[in-house]
């Protein structure tokens, strides 16, 4: 706990900052004990253009969330970094085109949302990697990445990455280095290819790669067993590797609007397959009857291709299963 004088002209700085941006409290803040106990504060839509510089001496020392979504921000202060006990920081929808080397304070982050800002790789400090014991989850999408810091990859401990919308066009290697992992989002890049690091991705259970232009998936990501959504369409891939039919725990698998010419057999018969969506390819045979090899099939999508009739009538035999069923899609 602060002592008392400081803690008074903190409290006192905190109401004037309060009054100022008409900022809307939980609960009433009156006391040094009530300021120091305040553990989230929502600074969102209150057309703040900057913050004060000496940020840590006007909010609660002992924040845990900050949102600051919405606002017209270009920078954050250094003094961000004095909010050691934050595990979230919400800062999306501003104008950041770059983060403060201060970040490294917060030791105990675990979710940090930037998403919708102006962020470009020189943008984020390497410091940023002094976070990995802590950060679970990071949200970077509609930045302006072209491609993903070093330092990023460094954050071993995630789990959730967001990358969607800029325009990366190439990932490093150090990303198989983000072993921990479980969904990684990429959608809407410049991607031709991922790295051959990728298969160390052992924990990843859900990826966005639609909306790039990847022309093949690297060797080894049928090593990928945690795999269970891969979402694929509107790419330039021209095969599939079949060692994704190790990937037993599989359950959707889109790769529609891509140049595909054929499917291998055994991802035909991955056992928790859900959804297979191979419409519009230049598939021209399918090597296996998905209602004898995938019965737990629930959506199938096989036209735009240049396959026989009777194959086609697949699509619509494996809804109207689903319809006498009495499930619904995912």
């Amino acid at each position: 706990m602060s002592d008392n004088g400081d803690g008074d002209a903190r409290l006192e700085l905190f109401k004037e900052f309060v009054e100022k941006y008409d900022i809307d409290l939980e609960d009433p803040v009156d006391t040094v004990q009530e300021f120091e106990e305040v553990e989230e504060l929502d600074l969102s839509e209150k057309d703040l253009t900057k913050l004060p510089s000496d940020l840590g001496q006007v909010l609660p020392p002992n924040l845990k969330t900050l949102a600051l979504e919405k606002n017209q921000l270009t920078k954050l202060p250094d003094s961000i970094g004095d909010f050691h006990q934050i595990t979230e920081l919400y800062v999306r929808e501003n104008q950041l085109e770059s983060l403060p080397d201060g970040i490294r304070g917060l030791g105990q982050i675990e979710s940090l949302y930037l998403e919708d800002n102006k962020l470009t790789a020189d943008g984020i400090p390497e410091s940023i990697a002094e976070l990995a014991e802590t950060m679970t989850g990071l949200c970077l999408h509609r930045n302006l990445l072209t491609t993903l810091p070093v330092s990023i990859c460094q954050l071993t401990n995630l789990e959730e990455l967001y990358l969607n919308e800029n325009a990366i066009e190439s990932l490093p290697e150090e990303l198989g280095q983000l072993v921990n992992l479980r969904e990684l989002d990429i959608l809407g890049n410049k991607l031709q290819t991922l790295p051959t690091s990728f298969r160390n991705l052992s924990n990843l259970e859900i990826l966005h790669a639609e909306n790039n232009q990847l022309v093949k998936l690297p060797k080894g990501m049928g090593g990928l067993t945690s795999l269970k959504k891969v979402y694929l369409q509107n790419n330039k891939l021209t095969k599939l590797h079949s060692s994704l039919g190790r990937c037993v725990k599989l359950e959707v698998l889109n790769v529609e609007d891509n140049c595909l010419q054929k499917v291998a057999k055994r991802i035909g018969e991955l056992p928790k397959l859900k959804h297979l969506l191979l419409a519009n390819n230049q598939i021209t045979e399918l090597p296996f009857n998905p209602l004898e090899k995938a019965p737990g099939l629930r959506r199938l999508t096989l036209s735009g291709n240049a396959l026989p009739v009777e194959t086609l009538a697949l699509e619509q035999k494996v809804t109207l299963n689903q319809v006498a069923e009495g499930e619904e899609e995912e």
